[in-house]
């Protein structure tokens, strides 16, 4: 079967992305194919009761983790939005709901059409969408105004925030502290195979120690610098498998 992400853009639709298929077990084959910051997930022999089981029991299990990594580790969340995140993590929790929003917003193209500027929904959080902002440009003045997203998006994002995303805590100056975020996405066709072993590498211990290295000298040198070195970081099997694929 086919899901699609539903187009609020290259980064969060990446994450949402990565949270699909961060869930499926590595006896599940599947393949990627992006193309302006969309993607199209082609699983085989498995339907959307099958992945909606799958996506939550790893939301059921790792739900503590999720809340702990955005709001207590790394703070890119506000503490006020923790009941928020966690009505959201238990709804989907259940794969019956899974299911049914899923087969609804994600198994045809468009989704996003549905949601943005001016609709109701949850704005959606800074980390999870960096370049959307509060404001909308109008003329002669910006308004603060809603980025209205479904609870289903949210949470697919935030799964695949804590799979993929890459997150390197510092301190700019004396008793403050930031978080540089780093996600690796794509465009053209990736094998499940290639994304499992991405995946597995990014939160490996020697990935963790790279990462680590990079903390007393962030604030020197340019981001484009530090995403070289933590390419430059990877298994020469990780670099062979990326360049074999077709993105």
């Amino acid at each position: 079967m086919k899901l699609y992400t539903p187009g609020h853009g290259f980064f969060m639709d990446s994450l949402i992305m990565y949270g699909i298929i961060s869930c499926l077990p590595s006896n599940v084959k599947y393949h990627v194919s992006g193309s302006a910051g969309l993607f199209e997930i082609e699983i085989e022999d498995e339907d959307i009761y099958d992945i909606s089981n799958l996506l939550a029991s790893y939301i059921d299990q790792h739900r503590e983790y999720m809340i702990g990594l955005l709001i207590g580790q790394s703070k890119l969340v506000q503490k006020s939005s923790q009941k928020r995140l966690e009505t959201f993590l238990m709804k989907y929790s259940d794969p019956n709901i899974v299911a049914q929003d899923l087969e609804q917003a994600y198994t045809s193209r468009g989704h996003a059409q549905n949601e943005g500027r001016f609709h109701k929904g949850q704005h959606v959080w800074l980390p999870l969408y960096p370049h959307i902002g509060k404001y909308f440009t109008g003329e002669y003045r910006y308004p603060a105004s809603n980025y209205g997203v479904c609870p289903l998006c949210i949470t697919l994002a935030v799964v695949g925030f804590s799979k993929a995303a890459i997150s390197i805590p510092y301190n700019p100056r004396k008793n403050v502290s930031r978080t540089l975020v780093v996600m690796f996405s794509f465009e053209g066709e990736v094998s499940g195979e290639t994304l499992r072993r991405m995946l597995t590498y990014i939160k490996s211990e020697y990935f963790r120690q790279v990462t680590s290295k990079l903390r007393p000298i962030i604030n020197d040198i340019p981001s484009n610098i530090v995403i070289c070195i933590l390419l430059a970081g990877w298994t020469a099997e990780t670099i062979l498998y990326l360049n074999e694929s077709r993105a």
